[in-house]
């Protein structure tokens, strides 16, 4: 029920359970508790708000269950402020110091990932990975260009570097565009969606995938053919591509799939397919 606090503070209390330390027999054996999947859960999420709350509780129960004790001095911690924060329980920690400009409190950390399609001038070409780590069985999956950032560096910096030690190509700073961003506490990352713009001069786009061997192969593919595939897209965890396997010389027995509408990956090839179009 709605609750209004201070006159002007109103909305509805939403709690979140951690059952990590449970196993399937502490549950309520009936037709109404479901086990879900990673992949069912964003299936049956129907719209951003509900994306957002069971991003928000997982994150923060996972945090929850991660800390214990002050990372100070050992001493148990509390969590205050709906869980958002924890402080120590101990006065004399060496936290609380204010004279250092420090405190006794902790936050739930945020790690930035950059997200990158790397796309030719004139948008027909787009250079999509598949990474050595297995995504389940039977499937496999060409997304865009992934990486951390490093301490210190900007988000063009840390798009450029991915790009170069993943798949060998020569992007110039300039050419990085920021286009959007998403929080995917999973656990705890915040994905910065950009767009490096590549120079065909026959050295630019050339993939080497020998500089920080991540990826199990890396390919120029035609935006027209991820055009096909999104026309006829409606929903899911998964993408499926229709894609001419021999041209991309990909076995004939494979589907191949990119990350579906949950991914920022999909929102960034949605956009390169957008940017080609309005050029045909």
């Amino acid at each position: 029920k709605d609750f209004i606090y201070k006159e002007q503070y109103s909305g509805t209390p939403i709690f979140a359970i951690n059952f990590a330390d449970k196993v399937e027999t502490d549950y309520i054996q009936n037709d109404s508790v479901t086990k879900l999947t990673f992949q069912s859960v964003f299936n049956d999420l129907t719209d951003n708000m509900e994306a957002s709350l069971y991003s928000h509780a997982r994150m923060y129960t996972q945090w929850s269950t991660k800390f214990k004790r002050c990372v100070e001095c050992g001493e148990e911690i509390q969590f205050i402020h709906g869980g958002s924060k924890w402080v120590c329980t101990r006065s004399q920690c060496p936290l609380a110091d204010p004279l250092q400009h420090r405190n006794n409190a902790a936050y739930p950390r945020t790690d930035p990932v950059v997200i990158t399609a790397i796309v030719n001038r004139d948008w027909s070409k787009c250079c999509l990975a598949r990474s050595k780590r297995s995504i389940g069985k039977g499937i496999i999956m060409y997304s865009t260009v992934a990486g951390f950032m490093e301490p210190g560096e900007t988000i063009e910096s840390s798009c450029q570097r991915e790009v170069w030690e993943e798949t060998g190509i020569d992007v110039k700073y300039k050419d990085i565009t920021i286009v959007k961003s998403q929080p995917w506490p999973y656990p705890q990352n915040l994905m910065i969606g950009c767009i490096a713009t590549v120079d065909f001069n026959g050295q630019n786009e050339i993939i080497d995938l020998n500089h920080d061997p991540e990826l199990l192969d890396a390919q120029w593919f035609d935006t027209r053919d991820l055009s096909n595939s999104l026309a006829t897209y409606e929903s899911g965890f998964l993408l499926p591509l229709k894609l001419d396997n021999a041209k991309y010389s990909l076995d004939p027995e494979i589907t191949v799939q990119l990350p579906g509408k949950n991914a920022i990956a999909y929102d960034l090839v949605t956009y390169v397919v957008k940017k080609f179009e309005e050029t045909v």
